[in-house]
């Protein structure tokens, strides 16, 4: 096994908005807070009384604020840096708002918030049981299917891709009406497709830094790798940027190797790749320079920025999104020695 002089990690999820990447999904804002009202005169669990509306509204609107600022500090807007507190706070909020008042026509959106807050958080099994239990507890809510969606991109990165898979052709059976999100859900089905095979090979024209010879990735068997495929003219890539650094940094020590791979004829480029590299303080290994976009395909790569979990045997162990990039199971990665 060769070893390399530094090594770092790079990918979802997590999420632009969460549909693109790491923060509140797009999906998530673009319907007002909705859930199935509890009947009249219904009781809120372990209460006396009926739950008084109000207190379970201060709870989801403190949750939403805290939230808020955590996710722009994840996205790197704003004066603070470290977003793990707020994102805490906001877990508490809708943690205490499900736990006190399950049938709040608030809930049902807090719930599903608290899965989005857990991705932020790389506490993958809590935002999975938090979407779970949208789907259990509340058959009439609106964002269901998001719900929905998240369940499978939650199993996909906790190493579980056949009911990854066996979710999102459910979602397809369940919500055929939902246009824009059957097709992001067909195109997670394509990318589990190669999962769990040999990697496909990168066929890159040169190498950015030179820190990789003509041996390519084969000079880093026995060692897990993680490819991020990126554009500069990405505005989803440029929005992921504040993650990508920090998953970065996240790895950087281990023995993870980091490679991007962008073209650099790409004909909407907007600047030279070693620039934007430099410029955006982005610590690769290396950067494979792959002209006419050849690798794309075989990765199953439609959007940017998108990535690729290699283990040390050589077999893909996860591609999505890098907003839903799966910290979790790097770390598991990490762990596996091949028998000798």
């Amino acid at each position: 096994m060769r070893s390399h002089p530094r090594a770092l990690i790079a990918i979802v999820l997590a999420v632009s908005s969460l549909a693109a990447g790491r923060g509140l999904p797009a999906a998530e804002e673009k319907k007002p807070a909705a859930g199935a009202a509890p009947p009249a005169g219904e009781k809120a669990a372990g209460a006396g009384k009926a739950a008084p509306a109000g207190d379970a509204e201060a709870l989801f609107l403190s949750g939403q604020e805290s939230f808020r600022k955590g996710q722009d500090a994840f996205e790197g807007r704003g004066p603070v840096a470290d977003p793990a507190p707020f994102l805490a706070e906001a877990a508490r909020s809708f943690e205490e708002l499900v736990r006190r008042f399950p049938d709040d026509a608030r809930t049902p959106d807090g719930a599903l918030r608290l899965g989005t807050t857990y991705l932020l958080l790389d506490r993958m099994e809590k935002a999975l049981a938090a979407y779970q239990r949208v789907l259990d507890s509340y058959p009439g809510f609106r964002d269901r299917d998001l719900a929905l969606i998240r369940v499978g991109v939650c199993q996909a990165g906790l190493d579980d891709p056949a009911k990854a898979k066996a979710t999102f052709e459910r979602f397809l059976r369940e919500f055929p009406d939902r246009k824009s999100e059957a097709d992001k859900v067909a195109k997670y089905i394509r990318e589990l497709s190669i999962v769990g095979r040999k990697a496909p090979r990168l066929a890159p024209s040169g190498w950015l830094n030179g820190m990789v010879g003509p041996e390519g990735l084969d000079a880093f068997q026995g060692q897990p790798i993680v490819l991020v495929f990126f554009a500069t003219w990405c505005p989803n890539t440029r929005k992921e940027l504040p993650h990508l650094r920090a998953i970065l940094k996240k790895w950087a020590g281990s023995d993870v190797v980091p490679i991007g791979v962008v073209d650099p004829e790409d004909p909407q480029g907007t600047v030279p790749v070693e620039t934007y590299v430099s410029t955006n303080k982005l610590e690769f290994l290396d950067v494979a320079l792959d002209k006419g976009s050849r690798s794309l395909g075989p990765f199953r790569v439609t959007g940017f920025p998108a990535a690729a979990l290699i283990d040390r045997k050589g077999v893909l162990r996860w591609r999505g999104h890098l907003a839903f990039f799966p910290n979790p199971l790097v770390q598991k990665v990490v762990g596996e020695r091949e028998k000798p």
